[in-house]
């Protein structure tokens, strides 16, 4: 730019030229040269104006490239912005829109809720009002009855002692109408007259009179007692009725309270969320204002932007031509100039040349002050042009600024959402589910205690509930409530805050901005400036002297007011001295007061302090979190961009694809071309062709008109043709009606004949009859026959024309008659004839049926429609002919199954005593060579015989018939075979005796041998045969053992063979036999039995598991359950995928094959890894136990018993199962089964290892008085009694249950099972009151450990004795504990702890490798509770002690498996140490980067081990959040600071990356110091001589860079939940769950006593 100035002024070689061009002195560019602005003595060589030139436009070329790439970037940037408002919007209008369609939802919810309110209300208050009780009535006493006075005895006589008269009529009707009126009620006397006086019979009259009246009054009275009792009844009655209403007004009422509660928490619950909704509707309203407004916020600023740059596009285009406009005008000057110097040397005298001389210097002076204008006007255009270049490079970087902090901060209001939007889920969820408990205990609640005025209808809101979960639910909705309010709050007020930052970056584009002055002055007048310089000091100087004449004027008063000044010094001080001595006493009671309030304000202070970490804490986990929301958002969109690019691909693929069928058109479309222009071509010589036809058709037809007379003659002849056969075809066809006719007579005849029993004896006998005695010839063939012992038992048929046809033939016999052969064929006609003319008269409806049939199509198969006692057989259409086959023999036999059956009458006379079996069995044995039929039919008459119970014994008794028998086993013919061994099946079926026989007769290694026949019916036979000789029978199950028969029925078993069309189970049936076999063999002994079941076996076994086979199912799993009473079969069974198999065999729907599978899966529990395969399907086995079949539900107990054995997994399972240990505690109680309650009390003597299964048990259960009741006589059951003394034993092991067995009167009811016979039984009973003995108060055993104190337990921790230390250890925990949860604690006792050396205590317990492992885990508890929140213990324990590496070698040890099942517990205390050492202690976490990370990696990573111990631990979802824990921790600390330079950086190698300076980590001489103590502490504890390390300060070079890995939970060390496992052992020694310390809790938690 100075260059550009330079030139502008005209100080250049022009300017000079100009200069001397009057001396006439020639002028050389490049010898002219400048004085310098500082020095006029130096002369300066010009620039290269050239590359000044080229230099400005390059700059202003990379300056518009910069403009246009922010230009571009600021489009981009904007349209994304603009994307991102209107993608937030309608996202926000959906969520407002769902928020309110929910909130409709919930209003219209609410407004039932509110209907049911005001229902129960008015319910409650109609009940409120009690019935009107009835009145009691009040009777006064009765007076006396006033009755009729009686006749008095005296008065009969005058004064004068004569008689008086007797009353008058009238008088004694009036008297008597006076006693009948009721006048005389209760008078005094009679009013007889003076002078009268009643005689006797009027006295007798009068006294019935007055009797009659008397008895009136008492019946009156009568009455009104009655009338009385009757009211006092109705009143007693009412009254009872009143009560009965009041108490089942008072229940009601209670019971309506009780739902008006639970409507009213319903309703406040909806109101509750209703007022959520509407805080979030506002929300939601409040961000789609806050988008508008940054929507048009964007739309201002966009408009504002695109007016300054038209301004400056406008200011560029004015530039331009107004410097064109210069620039003409500076060539216009330049050549003027050039023509005024030229113009003196056109003179041609000196005159001349003087004249133009000076015209020459005038137009110069001229031309100057033009120059001048152009070169100001040039300089101010440059100034100006530079800050056009500079307002547009700042307003476009401003722009692009703004751009993206909007961009920032939507997204960050996003990640803000985001978060807000989790906490209202979890709160909505919380809030569900505080109702649902809140419901849960109101049910629970009968009494309705904390309600509005007491009145029992709705909860006040202050109600302190019972359970503790609503209290955890609650706190928890109040700690999200927080977040959720602490986080908008926090979004709401970076959100305006951010907004006004926009609208202050939006609103600086006005005709102000950039108001910054020109960086360059002007310097063309530079000796200008000079003069004006000295005309100005000059001028200074004028005035200075002018105001030193005025300074002196002004001397003589100020010496004046100077003397009063010192005077008035002297009274001030005299004031300034009495003021100091009041100054001083207000000071001194001044800094009292101020003393007094510095110390409240330091402790306010300090309080305040205490908030803002809190605070900060707070803060760092929001900014965690929103750097894990941020992080997400970032892996998403680069998801998104992935698949973009995957998008994008596809289109491409798409793209290609489009044309490559694009191009394939193409060709179809040249192809189709091609084609039709063939079918043109070919259409033209179709119809060339055409045209031919078209000629030769003619030419036919012509033909064809000639020969039409010829067809009219042959017609005519054909027909009378037709005429003849139709004739002859009607006789034919009547002739054969005729001959079908007698056909199928002869046919039925003789279906009839051979159907009908009675007539085919008749027929037999009749014609044996015709022919004896006809010819010599006929009688020796009857003879050859044995006709006469036929004939002979036919004498004695019960049908007389049997007996004369017999009796007839036999009398033939005797003589050899002769008859001509046409008279025995003559009769032979006449009876066919006879027996056919009875037949057809007798079924001629049957015969005229199937006489149409035959005559239809003349086929036999109408005689199987004759008759017909089933449905026809009618095959579908779409089958095969083998199918059709099949299925008609399928049914065939269906349909013969219906009408099958043994007919017992007749087989009772296929007896021994007949001699008809041995007969049978003789044709048996020798008629095989001559036809192997008889030997068929009579075997198969046998097996027939033998199906009687009644023949048993006969045939079992006769050493013949069973030798024959097993001779036919031997038989060659299978079919023999068959029916010998279903004989043998039938004989031995529920018959010791035949079982014994044939198995001492060999009959077993015979029957094994059939089993090589791959012949259905005999493996069938055989095997049902050996299955009932081993049923109950040792001897026969041994001999099959010993002719190896398993393997050989297990090849039966596995073994496919040709089915049998007739019967399609008898493959079934063969299995099932099997099967039923080898139960029979391996019941007999396991020691013998099991060695022939080896893994080929079991394979077997455990495959036919999933068998259709009901049978089979059934008996495979007897003989899984009873090989697995061996340890080898156990374990073969398990690893073969037994268990499996047989939880798929308990899904059948047949209730014996579950029963039977459940049975065997009792027996493979006895084997540990079978616990754990079975566990999977805990689930099952607890449904299993609700079922309505009592041997499956017994099964399945028994089998919960076995699985829970010593197996903690399946424990934590079966308690995971919904309502499982309810279901138990209600089936013992119920006692319903002896198995049963002995099984499910297994289950929770197992189940009693567990503490908190044990505490629910005895102290929230309350089901102590169960147990105890079955030690009361009468026992339920001997294992009843046991189970129960061993569950009270193990519930012994807590002081509260300890106490309530005490209260329940236990000891009452043990202590009389001292003398039980069961010697088990009494060791329990000593064992419990032993445990009874032991109930100490708490108070008791607080004042035992305090008597003990701190300072001792702390020296107690040095001793020798593992348990002293053990106990000492666990004290001094216990001890930290109690005075954190105490809030009347004087001092800290982790202070005091500190003090007396607890920590080092503790630690020379963890130095031992040897350590037990009692010792080494209650140590590292009490090191967690000293620890925690205590920054001194965190220095001495990692600082001065270095406990961070002994704590990490324990990890590390870990590995070695020296901890055995205890090492998971030594994990998780181990990992809560360390967390309590480095949270909030640098150096600490700092030590565990360098020296534990590796082993805090391992764990959560889970490195293989051969312990399998170590890889469940590792598993443990507590160890695995105590690791993760740690190294959220450990992340702020993974970097290192240079010592040189103090620059803070990532652990990346060994030099630092700012300065290159070597990385090494100095450790100081405290720590030094600590290490030497620690070891010398080693020594010292040991007894071993360590050497000191050396004095001098050493260091070591940085590490590589840390691998710590991203834990997906960003959750502070102080959110971590607590993680509840179980101990790994049982038995008496077995460690007790134990609860991982929650950090969260601010307390540290004490080592429990189990391990002691």
């Amino acid at each position: 730019m100075r260059v550009m100035v330079a030139e502008l002024r005209g100080d250049n070689w022009t300017m000079g030229r100009k200069l001397t061009a009057a001396n006439g002195m020639d002028f050389e560019k490049s010898k002219f040269a400048r004085l310098s602005s500082t020095n006029g003595d130096v002369l300066k060589k010009l620039p290269n104006f050239d590359s000044a030139t080229s230099f400005l436009e390059r700059k202003f070329r990379y300056h518009r490239s910069e403009i246009r790439t922010q230009l571009a970037e600021i489009d981009a940037k904007g349209i994304e912005l603009l994307d991102y408002f209107k993608s937030r919007k309608d996202k926000l209008v959906k969520d407002l829109q769902d928020c309110r369609q929910k909130q409709k939802k919930l209003v219209e919810q609410a407004e039932d809720l509110k209907t049911e309110v005001v229902r129960v209300t008015k319910v409650v208050v109609d009940l409120r009002k009690p019935n009107q009780e009835p009145k009691e009535p009040i009777f006064e006493d009765f007076p006396p009855v006033p009755y009729v006075p009686s006749i008095p005895t005296t008065g009969s006589l005058d004064n004068r002692g004569k008689k008086k008269k007797v009353l008058s009529p009238a008088d004694m009707k009036s008297i008597l109408e006076s006693i009948e009126s009721g006048n005389l009620d209760g008078a005094d006397a009679f009013p007889f007259p003076e002078a009268s006086f009643p005689s006797q019979a009027q006295q007798v009259k009068l006294g019935k009179s007055i009797q009659f009246r008397n008895e009136l009054l008492d019946s009156i009275r009568q009455q009104e007692q009655q009338s009385r009792d009757r009211a006092v009844d109705m009143y007693n009655a009412d009254k009872e009725r009143w009560l009965a209403a009041e108490k089942r007004r008072l229940f009601e009422l209670e019971r309506a309270k009780k739902d008006c509660r639970k409507v009213n928490l319903r309703y406040d619950s909806a109101v509750q969320k209703l007022e959520r909704f509407e805080l979030e509707n506002e929300g939601i309203e409040t961000d789609i204002k806050s988008i508008q407004d940054l929507t048009l916020l964007q739309e201002t600023s966009i408009v504002r932007f695109k007016q300054a740059r038209a301004k400056q596009t406008m200011e560029a285009v004015r530039q331009e031509k107004y410097l064109q406009a210069l620039r003409k005008k500076l060539f216009t000057c330049l050549s003027a100039r050039r023509t005024a110097i030229e113009l003196p040397r056109s003179a041609k005298t000196l005159m001349e040349y003087e004249a133009l001389q000076q015209k020459s210097e005038n137009m110069l002076s001229a031309l100057k002050l033009e120059i001048y204008d152009c070169k100001h006007a040039l300089c101010r255009e440059g100034v100006r042009f530079r800050y056009l270049l500079r307002e547009e490079q700042e307003l476009v970087k401003a722009e692009l600024m703004r751009i993206k902090v909007s961009l920032e901060i939507l997204n960050q209001r996003s990640s803000f959402d985001g978060i807000l939007q989790k906490y209202k889920f979890d709160c909505t969820n919380l809030l569900g589910e505080l109702e649902k408990l809140k419901l849960r205990e109101a049910d629970k609640d009968d009494a309705g205690t904390e309600t509005f005025d007491d009145w029992g209808e709705r909860y006040l809101p202050t109600k302190t509930w019972i359970n503790p979960e609503i209290n955890k639910v609650q706190r928890m909705i109040d700690l999200t409530t927080a977040k959720s309010k602490s986080t908008e709050g926090f979004s709401r007020s970076a959100a305006e805050s951010q907004r006004v930052v926009i609208d202050c970056l939006s609103n600086q584009y006005g005709e102000v901005y950039f108001t910054a002055r020109d960086s360059w002055t002007e310097q063309s007048d530079y000796e200008r400036a000079q003069q004006l310089l000295a005309d100005a000091v000059t001028f200074w100087k004028v005035v200075r002297d002018l105001m030193d004449s005025e300074r002196e004027g002004y001397l003589k008063p100020i010496q004046h007011f100077t003397a009063e000044g010192e005077l008035r010094k002297a009274q001030i001080h005299n004031a300034i001295s009495v003021h100091e001595e009041e100054s001083l006493r207000l000071r001194f009671s001044a800094m009292s007061i101020l003393d007094e309030m510095r110390r409240q304000m330091d402790e306010h202070s300090l309080r305040s302090v205490q908030k803002i970490e809190s605070l900060e804490q707070s803060i760092v986990d929001l900014s965690r979190e929103c750097q894990q929301v941020r992080e997400e958002l970032v892996a998403q969109q680069l998801a998104f961009d992935e698949k973009t690019k995957v998008l994008w691909a596809f289109i491409h693929t798409l793209q290609t694809s489009i044309q490559q069928m694009s191009a394939k058109m193409e060709i179809l479309v040249e192809e189709r071309d091609k084609i039709v222009i063939q079918a043109k071509l070919m259409a033209d010589n179709t119809r060339h062709q055409l045209r031919i036809e078209r000629k030769h058709s003619s030419n036919l037809s012509f033909i064809i008109h000639s020969q039409r007379g010829t067809i009219r003659y042959l017609k005519d002849i054909i027909k009378k043709i037709k005429t003849d056969a139709q004739k002859f075809q009607s006789e034919q066809k009547y002739e054969k009606l005729q001959l079908r006719r007698d056909v199928w007579e002869n046919v039925f005849t003789f279906t009839r004949l051979c159907t009908d029993v009675d007539a085919l004896f008749e027929f037999f006998a009749s014609r044996l009859a015709n022919l004896a005695g006809a010819r010599f010839n006929l009688n020796d063939a009857l003879a050859k026959n044995n006709a006469a012992v036929v004939l002979a038992a036919l004498c004695r048929n019960p049908r007389a024309v049997i007996r004369r046809y017999a009796a007839r033939a036999l009398g033939g016999m005797g003589w050899n008659g002769f008859t001509e052969m046409r008279v025995l064929l003559w009769d032979s006609m006449m009876y066919w004839k006879m027996l056919k003319s009875k037949v057809i008269s007798e079924e001629s409806k049957e015969f005229n049926d199937s006489l149409t049939a035959f005559a239809a199509d003349g086929k036999f198969d109408a005689i199987l429609r004759m008759k017909s006692e089933i449905e026809e057989f009618t095959p579908s259409g779409n089958l095969s002919l083998r199918s059709i086959i099949k299925q008609r023999r399928q049914w065939a036999l269906r349909a013969a199954r219906r009408v099958e059956g043994p007919n017992v009458s007749n087989q009772k006379l296929l007896n021994v005593r007949d001699n008809v079996l041995t007969s049978l069995l003789q044709i048996c044995l020798q008629d095989g060579a001559v036809d192997w039929e008889i030997s068929r039919n009579a075997a198969l008459a046998v097996s027939i015989a033998s199906f009687e119970v009644a023949n048993h014994h006969e045939m079992m008794s006769s050493e013949l018939c069973v030798s024959m028998i097993l001779q036919m086993c031997h038989a060659p013919d299978a079919e023999v075979q068959t029916h010998a061994a279903i004989t043998i099946a039938n004989l031995c079926h529920k018959d010791t005796m035949a079982q014994d026989i044939f198995g001492e007769r060999g009959a077993i290694p015979v029957l094994l041998s059939m089993l090589r026949n791959p012949v259905s019916d005999v493996l069938e036979a055989s095997s049902a045969a050996l299955a009932n000789l081993t049923c109950y029978c040792d001897k026969n199950c041994q001999q099959v053992l010993e002719a190896n028969g398993v393997k050989m029925m297990v090849t039966v078993m596995t073994s496919a063979y040709s089915e049998n069309l007739l019967d399609f189970d008898q493959n079934d049936e063969v299995q099932a036999n099997a099967a039923e076999m080898l139960a029979n063999v391996s019941r007999f002994s396991t020691q013998d039995s099991v060695r022939h079941f080896d893994g080929h076996c079991i394979d077997a076994l455990v495959v036919m598991c999933a068998s259709n086979n009901k049978q089979l199912k059934r008996n495979v799993s007897l003989v899984l359950g009873n090989i697995a009473q061996s340890e080898r079969c156990r374990h073969e069974i398990g690893m073969r995928g037994g268990v499996e198999a047989l939880f798929l065999a308990t899904e059948d729907s047949d209730m014996i094959v579950v029963a039977n599978a459940l049975w065997a899966l009792t027996n493979l529990m006895w084997y540990p890894p079978n616990q754990e395969r079975a566990g999977r399907f805990t689930a099952e086995v607890v449904s299993f136990m609700r079922s309505d079949s009592e041997p499956v539900r017994i099964n399945a107990c028994v089998l919960a018993g076995n699985l829970l054995y010593y197996n903690t997994t399946n424990r934590v399972r079966f308690l995971e199962t919904e309502s499982a240990l309810e279901m138990v505690l209600d089936m013992v109680s119920a006692k319903a089964h002896v198995a049963i309650v002995e099984a499910l009390l297994r289950v929770l003597l197992s189940l009693t290892y567990i503490d908190s299964i044990a505490m629910w048990i005895g102290v929230d259960g309350g089901y102590i008085p169960l147990f105890l009741s079955f030690l009361e006589p009468p026992f339920f059951s001997r294992g009843s009694m046991r189970y129960s003394l061993e569950i009270l034993c193990n519930l012994c092991l807590h002081h509260a249950n300890r106490q309530i067995i005490h209260d329940q009167g236990g000891i009452e009811r043990i202590v009389p099972l001292h003398s039980d016979v069961d010697p088990h039984i009494r060791s329990l009973s000593v064992d419990i009151i032993g445990h009874l003995e032991d109930i100490t108060p708490p108070e008791v055993l607080a004042r035992i450990r305090n008597d003990v104190g701190l300072e001792r337990m702390i020296s107690l921790a040095s001793s020798s004795d593992p348990l002293v230390k053990a106990v000492a250890a666990e004290t001094i925990g216990e001890e930290v504990w109690s005075a954190s949860q105490s809030k009347f604690a004087n001092e800290n006792v982790q202070d005091k702890a500190l003090q007396l050396g607890g920590i080092d205590a503790l630690l020379a317990m963890l130095v031992d490798e040897n350590e037990e492992v009692a010792v080494v885990l209650p140590a590292l508890w009490s090191l967690r509770n000293l620890l925690h929140r205590h920054f001194g213990a965190q220095q001495k324990f990692g600082v001065m002690r270095d406990g961070i590496v002994m704590v990490t070698q324990i990890l590390r040890r870990c590995w070695l498996g020296i901890y055995g099942k205890q090492v998971e517990k030594i994990l998780e205390a181990a990992l809560a140490c360390l967390i309590n050492a480095v949270q909030g202690h640098d150096k600490n976490a700092r030590r565990l980067v360098l020296s534990g990370l590796d082993a805090v990696l391992a764990i959560t990573n889970k490195d293989p081990s051969p312990d399998e111990h170590l890889q469940r631990a590792l598993s443990a979802d507590g160890v695995q959040a105590l690791a993760k824990s740690i190294l959220v921790c450990l992340g702020p600390y993974n970097y290192i600071v240079c010592s040189n330079c103090s620059k803070r950086q990532d652990l990346h190698g060994t030099s630092c990356v700012s300065c290159g300076h070597r990385l090494l980590v100095e450790i100081d001489d405290g720590i030094l110091q600590a290490r030497r103590d620690r070891r010398i502490m080693q020594s010292t504890l040991l007894g071993k001589e360590v050497r000191p390390l050396h004095s001098s300060t050493w260091k070591h070079p940085g590490v590589a860079k840390s691998t710590i890995p991203v834990v997906e939970e960003m959750k502070d060390v102080n959110l971590t939940s607590a993680v509840q496992k179980f101990g790994q052992q049982d038995g008496g020694g077995m460690m007790r769950s134990k609860t991982v310390p929650t950090l969260a809790s601010q307390k540290p938690e004490s080592v429990r006593r189990d391990m002691l």
